[in-house]
């Protein structure tokens, strides 16, 4: 319980909602009878924003995974397995939580074209593809993430509940890596 309170003030201080603290606390406390154990619990969640910088700017830190922790809640570390930026066959490890979830997981990027999107395959906290995009925009760079699950989550919230927590989650991830990179001199 203390782990779990220690986790909420942690995630919360990072941009979660009100909702999003709420429906955590539905998803540890409420009987997995209640919601069900095994109803399809599909996540499609995005967020974009567009950041006053250029594409090869915002590529340069949001495709490499060493810069990861500066912009993504919950996480905690973040371990290349090769050099550069995320392309075809990168691998990284990363460690961290998720909705009150810990995870450490090898991400594998299955997709990727220089300075405009990857694909990454997770299977931890849940199996997941996760999809990057830039693209010119006026004054800057539109940029969006978008993770979708396959299959099952471990999560026992309702389905709208945990797409918008998800969303929340990411639309925070942009907002405070559009402040890192806009601060930049």
């Amino acid at each position: 319980m203390q782990q779990l309170s220690t986790t909420l003030k942690s995630e919360c201080s990072e941009g979660f909602t009100r909702l999003a603290t709420v429906a955590i606390l539905v998803a540890y406390f409420l009987p997995t009878q209640f919601f069900g154990e095994n109803q399809n619990m599909s996540v499609d969640a995005k967020a974009e924003v567009v950041i006053e910088r250029s594409r090869s700017e915002v590529a340069a830190v949001m495709f490499d995974a060493k810069s990861d922790v500066l912009w993504i809640t919950g996480l905690k570390n973040s371990f290349p397995q090769t050099s550069g930026l995320m392309t075809k066959g990168f691998k990284f490890e990363r460690v961290g939580t998720l909705l009150g979830r810990y995870y450490s997981c090898i991400y594998l990027v299955t997709r990727s074209e220089d300075e405009t999107f990857v694909e990454i395959a997770a299977d931890e906290p849940f199996q997941m593809k996760i999809r990057y995009d830039l693209a010119d925009a006026d004054g800057g760079t539109k940029t969006s993430v978008r993770i979708q699950s396959i299959g099952d989550t471990p999560y026992t919230l309702p389905p709208a509940s945990l797409n918008k927590a998800i969303k929340e989650w990411i639309e925070g991830d942009l907002q405070r890596l559009k402040k890192r990179l806009e601060n930049e001199s």
